[in-house]
Protein backbone atom coordinates (compact mmCIF):
# COMPACT_ATOMS: atom_id res chain seq x y z
CA UNK A 1 0.00 0.00 0.00
CA UNK A 2 2.91 2.34 -0.71
CA UNK A 3 2.63 2.74 -3.57
CA UNK A 4 -0.17 4.82 -5.87
CA UNK A 5 -0.17 3.91 -9.63
CA UNK A 6 -2.40 5.08 -12.10
CA UNK A 7 -3.96 3.58 -15.18
CA UNK A 8 -1.24 1.52 -17.91
CA UNK A 9 -0.09 2.68 -20.83
CA UNK A 10 -1.31 2.02 -24.06
CA UNK A 11 0.02 2.98 -27.23
CA UNK A 12 3.26 5.27 -27.93
CA UNK A 13 2.89 8.63 -29.15
CA UNK A 14 4.17 7.79 -32.40
CA UNK A 15 1.73 4.84 -33.12
CA UNK A 16 -1.44 7.38 -31.65
CA UNK A 17 -0.08 10.04 -34.22
CA UNK A 18 -0.42 7.27 -37.11
CA UNK A 19 -3.80 5.97 -36.06
CA UNK A 20 -5.28 9.81 -36.76
CA UNK A 21 -7.60 9.83 -39.60
CA UNK A 22 -6.66 11.54 -42.85
CA UNK A 23 -8.39 14.67 -43.21
CA UNK A 24 -11.82 14.12 -45.30
CA UNK A 25 -11.19 15.11 -49.35
CA UNK A 26 -13.51 17.66 -50.26
CA UNK A 27 -16.19 15.36 -52.04
CA UNK A 28 -16.55 13.18 -48.85
CA UNK A 29 -20.12 13.45 -47.34
CA UNK A 30 -20.31 14.94 -44.13
CA UNK A 31 -21.22 12.63 -41.02
CA UNK A 32 -24.81 14.35 -39.58
CA UNK A 33 -24.88 13.84 -36.00
CA UNK A 34 -28.30 12.17 -34.42
CA UNK A 35 -28.56 15.07 -31.98
CA UNK A 36 -29.29 18.43 -34.71
CA UNK A 37 -28.79 20.73 -32.04
CA UNK A 38 -25.12 19.32 -30.77
CA UNK A 39 -22.26 22.00 -31.43
CA UNK A 40 -19.94 20.00 -32.75
CA UNK A 41 -20.76 17.34 -35.40
CA UNK A 42 -19.62 14.18 -33.58
CA UNK A 43 -16.86 12.60 -36.14
CA UNK A 44 -15.03 15.69 -36.59
CA UNK A 45 -13.33 14.97 -32.72
CA UNK A 46 -11.98 11.86 -34.60
CA UNK A 47 -10.01 14.48 -37.03
CA UNK A 48 -9.63 17.01 -34.59
CA UNK A 49 -8.65 15.62 -31.26
CA UNK A 50 -6.70 13.00 -29.74
CA UNK A 51 -7.16 11.61 -25.74
CA UNK A 52 -4.18 12.31 -23.82
CA UNK A 53 -4.27 9.16 -21.15
CA UNK A 54 -1.54 10.32 -18.08
CA UNK A 55 -0.69 7.70 -15.31
CA UNK A 56 1.76 7.89 -12.73
CA UNK A 57 3.15 5.66 -10.13
CA UNK A 58 4.76 7.23 -6.34
CA UNK A 59 6.10 5.42 -3.11
CA UNK A 60 4.48 7.61 -0.49
CA UNK A 61 6.12 5.74 2.55
CA UNK A 62 2.91 5.59 3.97
CA UNK A 63 3.68 2.12 6.07
CA UNK A 64 0.96 -0.35 7.76
CA UNK A 65 2.77 -1.44 10.64
CA UNK A 66 1.30 -4.63 12.43
CA UNK A 67 3.10 -4.13 16.16
CA UNK A 68 2.38 -0.29 15.98
CA UNK A 69 -1.47 -1.70 15.48
CA UNK A 70 -1.30 -4.28 18.34
CA UNK A 71 -0.08 -1.75 20.86
CA UNK A 72 -2.82 0.60 19.96
CA UNK A 73 -5.54 -2.06 20.62
CA UNK A 74 -3.60 -3.57 23.81
CA UNK A 75 -3.34 0.34 25.22
CA UNK A 76 -6.94 1.55 24.56
CA UNK A 77 -8.48 -2.39 25.14
CA UNK A 78 -9.56 -2.69 22.31
CA UNK A 79 -11.54 -6.20 21.83
CA UNK A 80 -12.30 -6.52 17.99
CA UNK A 81 -9.80 -6.61 15.35
CA UNK A 82 -9.27 -3.87 12.57
CA UNK A 83 -10.68 -1.54 14.49
CA UNK A 84 -7.72 0.50 13.84
CA UNK A 85 -4.38 0.79 12.27
CA UNK A 86 -1.28 1.68 13.63
CA UNK A 87 1.12 3.47 10.52
CA UNK A 88 4.36 5.03 9.87
CA UNK A 89 6.23 7.18 7.19
CA UNK A 90 9.50 6.19 6.03
CA UNK A 91 11.87 8.27 3.75
CA UNK A 92 9.76 11.15 4.89
CA UNK A 93 11.46 14.76 4.40
CA UNK A 94 12.24 17.16 1.54
CA UNK A 95 13.62 15.01 -1.31
CA UNK A 96 10.09 12.83 -1.08
CA UNK A 97 8.25 15.62 -0.84
CA UNK A 98 10.64 17.30 -3.87
CA UNK A 99 9.83 14.09 -5.87
CA UNK A 100 5.82 14.26 -5.60
CA UNK A 101 6.26 17.70 -6.37
CA UNK A 102 7.53 17.13 -9.73
CA UNK A 103 4.78 14.55 -10.41
CA UNK A 104 2.04 17.10 -9.04
CA UNK A 105 3.80 19.67 -11.94
CA UNK A 106 3.47 17.33 -14.49
CA UNK A 107 0.07 16.42 -13.62
CA UNK A 108 -1.20 20.18 -13.68
CA UNK A 109 0.65 20.41 -16.96
CA UNK A 110 -1.49 17.60 -18.45
CA UNK A 111 -4.57 18.79 -16.59
CA UNK A 112 -4.18 22.72 -17.73
CA UNK A 113 -3.66 22.20 -21.56
CA UNK A 114 -6.26 19.31 -21.70
CA UNK A 115 -10.10 18.79 -21.06
CA UNK A 116 -11.94 16.37 -19.21
CA UNK A 117 -13.21 13.13 -21.15
CA UNK A 118 -13.06 10.06 -19.88
CA UNK A 119 -12.50 8.32 -16.29
CA UNK A 120 -8.86 6.65 -15.94
CA UNK A 121 -6.26 9.30 -16.94
CA UNK A 122 -8.08 10.12 -20.05
CA UNK A 123 -8.19 13.88 -21.40
CA UNK A 124 -9.35 15.08 -24.88
CA UNK A 125 -6.70 18.08 -26.77
CA UNK A 126 -6.74 19.22 -30.31
CA UNK A 127 -4.31 16.78 -32.33
CA UNK A 128 -2.55 20.25 -32.88
CA UNK A 129 -1.40 20.68 -29.39
CA UNK A 130 0.09 17.08 -29.25
CA UNK A 131 3.73 18.20 -29.91
CA UNK A 132 3.43 20.63 -27.23
CA UNK A 133 1.74 18.54 -24.22
CA UNK A 134 4.41 16.22 -25.06
CA UNK A 135 7.36 18.47 -25.05
CA UNK A 136 5.64 20.19 -22.05
CA UNK A 137 5.46 16.67 -20.59
CA UNK A 138 9.08 15.77 -21.25
CA UNK A 139 10.59 18.01 -19.62
CA UNK A 140 8.27 17.71 -16.43
CA UNK A 141 9.15 14.22 -16.50
CA UNK A 142 12.76 14.90 -16.39
CA UNK A 143 12.85 17.05 -13.43
CA UNK A 144 11.15 13.80 -11.55
CA UNK A 145 14.14 12.21 -13.03
CA UNK A 146 16.51 14.25 -11.04
CA UNK A 147 14.39 14.68 -7.98
CA UNK A 148 14.57 11.38 -7.68
CA UNK A 149 18.27 11.18 -8.70
CA UNK A 150 18.71 13.16 -5.77
CA UNK A 151 16.16 11.24 -3.34
CA UNK A 152 18.42 7.90 -4.32
CA UNK A 153 21.56 9.70 -3.53
CA UNK A 154 20.48 10.51 0.01
CA UNK A 155 18.65 6.99 0.43
CA UNK A 156 21.10 5.36 2.96
CA UNK A 157 21.52 8.85 5.06
CA UNK A 158 17.58 9.07 5.33
CA UNK A 159 17.54 5.39 6.34
CA UNK A 160 20.00 6.04 8.99
CA UNK A 161 17.62 9.17 9.78
CA UNK A 162 14.67 7.09 10.29
CA UNK A 163 16.56 4.16 12.33
CA UNK A 164 17.46 7.44 14.96
CA UNK A 165 13.98 9.00 14.85
CA UNK A 166 11.68 5.83 14.56
CA UNK A 167 12.57 3.60 17.31
CA UNK A 168 11.44 0.88 18.24
CA UNK A 169 8.64 1.19 15.11
CA UNK A 170 12.15 0.88 12.74
CA UNK A 171 12.24 -2.01 10.57
CA UNK A 172 14.57 -1.95 7.56
CA UNK A 173 12.42 -3.98 5.69
CA UNK A 174 10.33 -1.19 4.77
CA UNK A 175 12.97 0.52 2.95
CA UNK A 176 13.31 -0.14 -1.02
CA UNK A 177 16.51 -0.92 -2.11
CA UNK A 178 18.44 1.77 -4.70
CA UNK A 179 17.65 0.15 -7.35
CA UNK A 180 14.10 -0.57 -7.08
CA UNK A 181 13.01 2.91 -5.44
CA UNK A 182 14.15 3.93 -8.76
CA UNK A 183 10.85 2.45 -10.81
CA UNK A 184 8.96 3.30 -7.84
CA UNK A 185 8.37 6.70 -9.88
CA UNK A 186 7.18 7.01 -12.85
CA UNK A 187 5.01 9.17 -15.38
CA UNK A 188 3.55 8.42 -18.17
CA UNK A 189 1.79 10.39 -21.10
CA UNK A 190 0.31 8.25 -23.95
CA UNK A 191 -2.05 9.54 -26.97
CA UNK A 192 -4.80 7.45 -28.28
CA UNK A 193 -7.47 8.07 -30.94
CA UNK A 194 -10.95 9.41 -29.81
CA UNK A 195 -13.79 6.92 -30.63
CA UNK A 196 -16.91 8.38 -32.02
CA UNK A 197 -18.24 5.30 -33.30
CA UNK A 198 -19.43 1.76 -33.03
CA UNK A 199 -19.29 -0.69 -36.61
CA UNK A 200 -19.05 -4.31 -36.16
CA UNK A 201 -19.99 -7.32 -37.99
CA UNK A 202 -22.44 -10.24 -36.16
CA UNK A 203 -24.59 -7.66 -34.97
CA UNK A 204 -28.55 -7.36 -35.95
CA UNK A 205 -28.66 -3.66 -37.07
CA UNK A 206 -31.33 -2.39 -34.83
CA UNK A 207 -29.04 -2.83 -31.79
CA UNK A 208 -26.41 -1.72 -33.58
CA UNK A 209 -28.20 1.53 -34.32
CA UNK A 210 -29.33 1.55 -30.83
CA UNK A 211 -25.79 1.12 -29.64
CA UNK A 212 -24.45 3.95 -31.94
CA UNK A 213 -27.31 6.29 -30.95
CA UNK A 214 -26.26 5.98 -27.29
CA UNK A 215 -22.26 6.50 -28.37
CA UNK A 216 -23.07 9.48 -29.96
CA UNK A 217 -25.38 10.58 -27.26
CA UNK A 218 -22.37 9.95 -24.75
CA UNK A 219 -19.74 12.00 -26.57
CA UNK A 220 -22.30 14.79 -26.90
CA UNK A 221 -22.79 14.69 -23.43
CA UNK A 222 -18.62 14.30 -22.93
CA UNK A 223 -18.08 17.39 -25.32
CA UNK A 224 -20.35 19.48 -23.09
CA UNK A 225 -19.17 18.93 -19.68
CA UNK A 226 -15.17 19.45 -21.35
CA UNK A 227 -16.31 22.33 -22.26
CA UNK A 228 -18.06 23.38 -19.25
CA UNK A 229 -14.63 22.75 -17.78
CA UNK A 230 -12.77 25.14 -19.93
CA UNK A 231 -15.72 27.94 -18.63
CA UNK A 232 -15.21 26.74 -15.27
CA UNK A 233 -11.80 27.57 -15.14
CA UNK A 234 -12.61 31.44 -16.27
CA UNK A 235 -15.45 31.53 -13.90
CA UNK A 236 -13.25 30.36 -10.75
CA UNK A 237 -10.24 33.45 -11.85
CA UNK A 238 -12.98 36.49 -12.70
CA UNK A 239 -14.87 35.72 -9.42
CA UNK A 240 -11.71 35.56 -7.19
CA UNK A 241 -10.84 38.97 -9.27
CA UNK A 242 -14.35 40.00 -8.54
CA UNK A 243 -14.18 39.76 -4.76
CA UNK A 244 -10.57 40.92 -4.81
CA UNK A 245 -12.30 44.23 -6.23
CA UNK A 246 -14.83 44.66 -3.18
CA UNK A 247 -14.71 47.82 -1.23
CA UNK A 248 -12.77 46.62 1.89
CA UNK A 249 -14.42 46.43 5.28
CA UNK A 250 -14.46 48.85 8.15
CA UNK A 251 -11.50 48.92 9.77
CA UNK A 252 -9.87 46.52 7.07
CA UNK A 253 -7.47 46.72 4.58
CA UNK A 254 -7.39 44.34 1.69
CA UNK A 255 -4.92 42.86 -0.31
CA UNK A 256 -4.64 43.67 -3.91
CA UNK A 257 -1.67 40.96 -5.71
CA UNK A 258 -0.56 41.82 -9.76
CA UNK A 259 -1.47 37.77 -9.76
CA UNK A 260 -5.08 38.14 -8.62
CA UNK A 261 -5.45 40.28 -12.60
CA UNK A 262 -2.82 37.83 -14.27
CA UNK A 263 -4.02 34.85 -13.38
CA UNK A 264 -6.91 35.74 -15.33
CA UNK A 265 -5.12 36.59 -18.48
CA UNK A 266 -3.00 33.65 -18.17
CA UNK A 267 -6.27 31.48 -17.83
CA UNK A 268 -7.07 32.57 -20.94
CA UNK A 269 -4.46 31.58 -22.43
CA UNK A 270 -4.91 28.23 -20.93
CA UNK A 271 -8.50 28.18 -21.90
CA UNK A 272 -7.84 28.78 -25.77
CA UNK A 273 -4.91 26.14 -25.82
CA UNK A 274 -7.29 23.38 -24.66
CA UNK A 275 -10.39 24.78 -26.69
CA UNK A 276 -9.61 21.13 -28.06
CA UNK A 277 -12.17 21.48 -30.83
CA UNK A 278 -11.50 25.16 -31.71
CA UNK A 279 -14.79 25.83 -31.00
CA UNK A 280 -15.14 29.67 -32.46
CA UNK A 281 -17.90 30.91 -29.58
CA UNK A 282 -15.34 29.70 -26.72
CA UNK A 283 -12.43 31.48 -28.79
CA UNK A 284 -14.72 34.54 -29.16
CA UNK A 285 -15.44 34.47 -25.46
CA UNK A 286 -11.68 34.28 -24.47
CA UNK A 287 -10.80 37.34 -26.62
CA UNK A 288 -13.58 39.48 -25.06
CA UNK A 289 -12.78 38.85 -21.25
CA UNK A 290 -9.18 39.79 -22.07
CA UNK A 291 -10.61 42.80 -24.35
CA UNK A 292 -13.01 43.69 -21.16
CA UNK A 293 -10.61 43.52 -18.15
CA UNK A 294 -7.36 44.95 -20.10
CA UNK A 295 -8.37 47.87 -19.41
CA UNK A 296 -8.12 47.25 -15.08
CA UNK A 297 -5.32 49.60 -13.72
CA UNK A 298 -4.65 48.08 -10.12
CA UNK A 299 -2.00 50.80 -9.57
CA UNK A 300 -5.47 52.87 -9.89
CA UNK A 301 -7.22 50.67 -8.45
CA UNK A 302 -5.30 50.17 -4.88
CA UNK A 303 -5.25 54.05 -4.36
CA UNK A 304 -8.99 55.27 -5.75
CA UNK A 305 -12.34 53.36 -4.42
CA UNK A 306 -13.77 55.14 -7.43
CA UNK A 307 -11.57 53.15 -9.58
CA UNK A 308 -11.94 50.38 -7.44
CA UNK A 309 -15.25 50.11 -8.03
CA UNK A 310 -15.34 50.60 -11.26
CA UNK A 311 -13.34 47.73 -12.03
CA UNK A 312 -15.27 45.70 -10.26
CA UNK A 313 -18.04 46.30 -12.70
CA UNK A 314 -15.80 45.53 -15.44
CA UNK A 315 -14.97 42.13 -13.66
CA UNK A 316 -18.50 41.50 -12.50
CA UNK A 317 -19.38 42.21 -16.80
CA UNK A 318 -16.70 39.87 -17.24
CA UNK A 319 -17.86 37.34 -15.04
CA UNK A 320 -21.56 37.58 -16.37
CA UNK A 321 -20.25 36.98 -19.47
CA UNK A 322 -18.66 33.60 -18.88
CA UNK A 323 -21.51 31.79 -16.99
CA UNK A 324 -23.99 32.84 -19.22
CA UNK A 325 -21.82 31.07 -22.00
CA UNK A 326 -21.55 28.38 -19.31
CA UNK A 327 -25.57 27.53 -19.45
CA UNK A 328 -25.17 26.69 -23.13
CA UNK A 329 -23.52 23.41 -21.56
CA UNK A 330 -25.62 22.93 -18.67
CA UNK A 331 -26.83 19.32 -19.52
Amino acid sequence: DDISRGADPAVSVQKAMQMLPKEESKESVPFTPYDPNARIEINTLSHKTVLAQFSTSCFTGNKKDKRLTAQMESNNHITEAKRVSGRKYVMAGKRLDAVRAAIQRVRQTWETQTAPWLDGGFRIVSAKRIVDLKTAFETGKREVETAVDSLIDERDEIVRHDRQVLNGAFNAADYPSASALRGMFQVTLEFHPVATDFRTEGIDASVQDEITRATLNATDRRVKEAKADLLARLTEKLAHLTGKLAPAKAGEKTRLHDCTLSNVFNTCAEVTAANFDEDSAIADLVAKVENTIKGIDLDAVRDSEVARNDAKLTAQAALAEVESAMAGFTL
